[in-house]
């Protein structure tokens, strides 16, 4: 065609203004473009087919297109200059040649522009960028220098009015063909890198295609048969083996070969009018440049899916590796599709053992039933989320054992074909130490016997029933006396020792339905509960058996304990407080039964101070003799 064509992204963009500051190194650049643009427009009219203004082919939009995509438009003033000194000689007056050299300048501009706004990429290893360049490139943006080529043609008297469409199509074929053919191999000449290791063979085989390639294309457009279609397999070839780098050759070379065979009317053009050959020769080059690089672009989109594929395969491996949880991939059916190393090794089973098993062999027996219907239900919502809320999970091993889990779940695909992911974790540890916390609050660390605030719910309880069934409860405080002095001469160790042995020997003298607390020190409780009422309501019965108790412990406390420094003989002293005889709730149950005990301390103090004879009777009674533990009540006031 005649002087004017294209461009697409931009790499260096500095703007676009009349006013934009140029630097020496945008100028040379300025001044390269409008020699290749000029140079290859003068080659380009030597083919003309009309006039010798129309060209079937016209490469300086192509190099516009490049330029202004990877230098910036910025150099639209280049393009602007070669434009107008092509147009001047071979158009009918100034006023013409600068009307379609504005066009050729702002076609390349405006495409760029739009190629920019699509996110092209000027590696066209997408198959965006593929049909970004067709569409945006050649179509739309070389719809610019066409219209204005042919409106100038036409205004000027250079054409008839009824000739602006095919003058028109002409134009845009041979500018949007720059573009598709030229543009593309520019743009792989980018790629091309010396790599170290390629072997001679690759370098060959490249060399080889090419001149088949030469050989099949002179061969084609020779013959009168039309046989086109036989260079297709070499271009196939070529964006298979070398991607865009060798399809944009292989399409430059075999318009190239198209386009003289069309000049030169050999071949499939021979006997053919100008519309003829336009037609078949643009059909043919548009053919071989679309299928090219769309061609390579999808086999490059494959390649680099494949590769990171391959990154998140590997990715993915590690992680199921390195997890520190089980997991666990399972279809709708149940059956286990993929383990992951900790999930064997928490099970128990060798490696690749779990493929193919069902899930609920790793469920406890008595809960398979319950898990087909979690399965069932999560299946029906398969959303994200934890499996079992508020449900104690449980895993089953290859030896049969059972151990605490959490299980997180999520799914991938489609129904009929879903995938389930579960996050396993050995929650083992965590139950223990937080059955061991929720010991040490209710519990006496060095005892093991219930704590106080444990004791005072029980006795609430205890007392609640009592109300209701009509029955009597008792409460005795127990204090060993003297242990300070143990503490004192044998050190606290030893006295820690006595209030352990304390506690196994206060266990042992209580009933099995009787809770021993340690209060603090070394003081303890005991809680006797659910006790009959005794005939006629009397209570008797309780303080029978509380005193039965306190009667155990005291010939409990009669052996010495055994200690590594020497054997000593601890005496206790018992208080009780009787519900509903001596206190009605909890708090005066515990002061009593506290007040008694010390009145019992105090009573032996007085039996061992006195001479028998002179201790009073009260206080006798109080008292088992000496060297004996005792025991009494605070009757309620």
């Amino acid at each position: 065609m005649s002087g004017l064509k294209s461009a697409p992204f931009g790499a260096s963009e500095a703007g676009f203004s009349g006013h934009a500051r140029y630097r020496v190194a945008d100028i040379v650049k300025m001044a390269l473009l409008a020699l290749a643009y000029y140079v290859t427009a003068v080659l380009s009219l030597r083919l003309a087919l009309v006039r010798g203004q129309v060209t079937p082919i016209w490469p300086p939009t192509g190099i516009a297109l490049v330029a202004l995509l990877l230098f910036g438009r910025r150099l639209w003033p280049g393009v602007a200059v070669a434009a107008l000194l092509v147009n001047v000689p071979i158009s009918p007056s100034l006023l013409v040649a600068l009307g379609i050299a504005a066009g050729n300048t702002l076609a390349p501009v405006v495409a760029v522009t739009l190629l920019q706004r699509a996110g092209f990429r000027a590696e066209l290893g997408r198959l965006r960028d593929a049909l970004a360049i067709v569409l945006l490139g050649a179509l739309v943006g070389m719809s610019i220098s066409a219209t204005g080529g042919a409106s100038m043609l036409v205004l000027s008297g250079t054409v008839p009015a009824r000739t602006f469409w095919p003058t028109w199509m002409v134009w845009w074929a041979g500018d949007a063909m720059g573009v598709l053919v030229v543009a593309p191999f520019l743009l792989s000449l980018r790629s091309i890198r010396v790599r170290p290791g390629i072997g001679w063979r690759r370098g060959a085989e490249f060399v080889a295609l090419f001149i088949a390639m030469a050989a099949v294309g002179n061969l084609v457009f020779r013959s009168p048969l039309q046989v086109e279609y036989l260079v297709f397999p070499l271009l196939g070839w070529a964006a298979w083996r070398f991607g865009q780098r060798g399809a944009a050759p292989a399409a430059l070379l075999t318009s190239g070969i198209a386009v003289w065979a069309a000049v030169k009317a050999t071949g499939p053009f021979a006997h053919h009018t100008l519309m003829q050959k336009m037609v078949t020769l643009q059909v043919f080059n548009a053919t071989v440049a679309f299928a090219s690089f769309v061609l390579a672009a999808l086999i490059t989109e494959r390649r680099q899916a494949e590769k990171d594929l391959r990154r998140s395969e590997d990715q993915i491996s590690g992680l199921l590796v390195s997890a520190s949880v089980g997991i666990l991939v399972i279809d709708e059916a149940g059956r286990i599709q993929l383990a992951n190393p900790r999930a064997e090794t928490m099970f128990g089973y060798d490696p690749g053992e779990l493929t193919g098993m069902s899930v609920e062999a790793l469920v406890p027996e008595g809960r398979r039933a319950a898990h087909v219907d979690h399965r069932a239900e999560y299946l029906s919502d398969p959303s994200a989320r934890p499996m079992g809320l508020g449900v104690d999970l449980a895993g089953r091993r290859k030896d049969g054992k059972e151990f605490p889990v959490e299980i997180g779940l999520s799914s991938l695909g489609p129904p009929g074909d879903r995938l389930v992911t579960c996050i396993i974790s050995d929650i083992t540890r965590r139950k223990r130490a937080e059955e061991a916390i929720a010991f040490l609050a209710y519990h006496d660390k060095l005892t093991g016997l219930a704590n106080s605030a444990k004791f005072e719910d029980h006795l609430n309880l205890a007392l609640a029933r009592a109300r209701r069934s009509g029955g009597a409860v008792a409460v005795l405080s127990i204090d060993l006396d003297d242990l300070k002095l143990v503490n004192d001469r044998l050190g606290h160790a030893a006295g820690d020792e006595v209030i352990a042995e304390s506690a196994a020997r206060l266990g042992a003298a209580a009933r099995q339905t009787d809770l021993v607390a340690r209060q603090g020190g070394d003081e303890f409780l005991i809680l006797v509960a659910d006790v009959p009422p005794g005939p006629a309501d009397s209570f008797g019965h309780a303080v029978h058996v509380a005193e039965q108790v306190a009667d155990r412990i005291r010939e409990r406390f009669r052996a010495p304990f055994s200690l590594a420094e020497a054997d000593l003989v601890v005496t206790p002293s018992v208080g009780i407080s009787v519900y509903p005889l001596d206190a009605r709730d909890a708090r005066s149950l515990l002061r009593n039964s506290d007040l008694a005990m010390y009145r019992s301390k105090e009573a032996k103090k007085a039996r061992t101070a006195l001479p028998e004879e002179e201790v009073p009777a009260e206080a006798r009674s109080l008292t088992s003799g000496k060297g004996e533990g005792s025991s009494t009540r605070v009757p309620r006031a």
